[in-house]
This record gives structure tokens, C-alpha cells and sequence, in this order.
């Protein structure tokens, strides 16, 4: 398993500015709730200091303010570096554990994926038959003794 960084840009704007998935080659953006932005920024170095990802964050609003005449005040509010799992050898969707008690979906193209796969899983997971889609997707074998977690418990006295 690789990871993408990934720079993941909150910003507020006019509701109703972005009404679809906008994909540039600089970012993408969608509107997540009205008048908030969620949009991702470009390739950027996987140890990036504070200030260039500051800078990166400014060029990316200015972007999204050049992409819409008339678009009003667009204000960055925050922003946060994740790192996106990435498959090497395809995606990886089935249960982890022997008793059944997790479950993953992990894929690189996930947004192009997504409606197909869960479609699919929501058919093994409510049928409980495997799916043929997702014979060469499974897991490798966990042992045994390896269980999903549990909630913590909190002990007082």
C-alpha cells in the first residue's frame, strides 16, 4: 500500500457558487453545504513547510475567484494535508476479518469507482453472497487472532 498526499482547502463562498464537481487542471472543488467549498489544491512537495502551504492555500482561492465572474467574496477558512491510500495492486474491497466484523473499500480511483462499488457491496453485505466483481479485490488473509476493535471501554472506580 502507497499514500497520496492530498491538500484539502475549506472555503466560504455565495451559496450556490459551485453546483456541480468543478475539475480544473489546477483543482477540484464542490460545495459540501451551502456556502462552504471543499476543494483540493495541487501537487504539492510531501514534507511542505507552513508557509508554502499558506501560499498554496491564497493561490488556490484566487483560482477559484478567477473561475467565476462576479463570484463575490471567496474566503479560504482552513486547510489540512491527508494522505490517501493508495493500493498497489488494485483495490482492495471485502471483509478483513474472519468473523465479519470489518469491512473495507479502498481504491485509488474512489470517486470513479464509488457508485459502481457500492452498489456491489451493498449487495454482498445485504445478501451476504460474494459478489463475482469482487473475487480478485479480497483482502489478504488476516489470522485469527487478529480482531477488528472494539469500542474502549472506560473503567472508573
Amino acid at each position: 500500500m502507497k499514500t497520496s498526499a492530498a491538500f484539502l482547502l475549506e472555503i466560504d463562498a455565495p451559496a450556490g457558487l459551485v453546483r456541480t464537481i468543478l475539475d480544473t487542471p489546477e483543482s477540484e472543488a464542490r460545495e459540501s453545504r451551502a456556502g462552504h467549498v471543499i476543494t483540493t489544491a495541487p501537487h504539492f512537495n510531501d514534507h511542505p513547510s507552513q508557509r508554502p502551504v499558506e501560499q498554496l492555500g491564497e493561490q488556490t482561492v484566487k483560482h477559484l475567484r478567477s473561475a467565476f465572474s462576479g463570484a463575490g467574496p471567496v474566503r479560504l477558512v482552513g486547510h489540512s494535508i491527508g494522505w490517501r491510500p493508495m493500493p498497489t495492486a488494485g483495490p482492495i474491497v471485502g471483509y478483513l476479518t474472519p468473523d465479519r466484523r470489518a469491512y473495507v473499500a479502498v481504491m485509488h480511483s474512489g470517486a470513479t469507482l464509488a457508485a459502481t462499488v457500492g452498489r456491489v457491496v451493498a449487495d454482498e453485505l445485504t445478501s451476504g453472497r460474494m459478489p463475482e466483481a469482487l473475487r480478485r479485490t479480497r483482502p489478504p488473509p488476516v489470522h485469527a487472532h487478529v480482531r477488528a476493535p472494539r469500542a474502549p471501554c472506560l473503567y472508573t472506580e
